[in-house]
C-alpha cells in the first residue's frame, strides 16, 4: 500500500468539498457536494482508463470522494450560523476518521519492509 498516494488523493479533493458549498445553496447539501465530488473523480478515472493516462484504480474514486466528504465536514465546522450539534457531529467525523487514518499509517509503516 502506498500511503503517499492514498493521502494525496484525499488531500487533493478536500478543497472541492470545502469550497463547493460556498458557491451556492444547492451545494450546501452534503449529498449533492459528495455526489459532485464522486462524479468528478469518476470522470478523471474514466479518462485515465480510456486514454491510458496514469493508473485507473477504483480505490482512487473512494479516496477522492472521502476527501470531498472531509472537506465538507471542515466547511461545516468553520461555517457561521451552523448549529452546535452539526458542528459537533462534523468535528467528531473529522477527528475519528483522521485518527483511523493515522493508526493505519503507523501500522503500515511499522510492517513495511
Amino acid at each position: 500500500i502506498h500511503w503517499f498516494y492514498i493521502l494525496g488523493n484525499i488531500a487533493l479533493f478536500i478543497p472541492l468539498g470545502f469550497f463547493l458549498p460556498m458557491n451556492g445553496n444547492v451545494f450546501r447539501s452534503c449529498l449533492v457536494t459528495v455526489l459532485v465530488g464522486f462524479l468528478a473523480s469518476a470522470a478523471i478515472e474514466t479518462t485515465q482508463y480510456f486514454y491510458k493516462l496514469g493508473l485507473c484504480e477504483l480505490d482512487d474514486i473512494f479516496n477522492n470522494t472521502y476527501g470531498v466528504l472531509l472537506g465538507f465536514a471542515i466547511w461545516v465546522v468553520n461555517r457561521k450560523g451552523t448549529c452546535r450539534k452539526s458542528k459537533l457531529l462534523a468535528g467528531t467525523f473529522i477527528l475519528s476518521t483522521s485518527g483511523i487514518m493515522i493508526v493505519l499509517l503507523i501500522i503500515s509503516l511499522v510492517s513495511w519492509k
